[in-house]
């Protein structure tokens, strides 16, 4: 799967970072290694025209102010392989990036993922995947608990993420807001 995402600033990305070595170390996942990049996902498909897909990033980043967003708390999707994540909470300036960006990459998706569609739409930092069982659910909910998870972070680019394969997910483009 591609994405097209934020990237986290490297204070904020440093501490997801430990917090994946941490779940690793101490409960031995590291599923969402796959993915070694602290971010939050707009769109996510099983390809993009990537050409069109950056100049759609520099367009919508040149048209959008740096804002913040903030996160609190952890959350769980569930099904037979569960997801930890910490929610990033919608505002305003997040949802009109988002309505802006949806459709110009849904167009040139393949296959996008309707999850990430504005309807759907839930913006996360996903902190345990892939490898994530019944058994270790509960003491990693238990440990996530304890810490600071409450952030406010500030939003100053757009990234393309492209999965090669059985490879970790590489970043291909970064774009930064309000560059125009």
């Amino acid at each position: 799967m591609h994405g097209v995402a934020t990237l986290l600033n490297e204070d904020y990305s440093e501490k997801v970072v430990y917090l994946w070595q941490e779940m690793e170390r101490l409960f031995g996942v590291n599923g969402v290694m796959i993915t070694p990049i602290p971010h939050f996902s707009y769109h996510v498909a099983q390809n993009f025209d990537e050409e069109k897909v950056l100049a759609v990033l520099q367009e919508v980043a040149g048209e959008t102010a740096v804002f913040t967003v903030k996160t609190g708390g952890i959350g769980i999707f569930t099904g037979p392989s569960p997801i930890i994540y910490m929610p990033v909470a919608r505002n305003p300036a997040l949802c009109r990036l988002h309505e802006h960006l949806w459709p110009k990459l849904d167009a040139l998706a393949t296959q996008g993922i309707a999850y990430y569609a504005p309807h759907n739409w839930f913006p996360h930092i996903t902190l345990g995947w892939g490898d994530i069982s019944t058994k270790t659910l509960g003491p990693i909910v238990q440990w996530l608990n304890q810490q600071d998870l409450a952030w406010e972070l500030t939003v100053t680019n757009l990234i393309y993420v492209q999965d090669p394969g059985r490879e970790p997910h590489k970043l291909q483009h970064r774009v930064e807001l309000g560059n125009r």
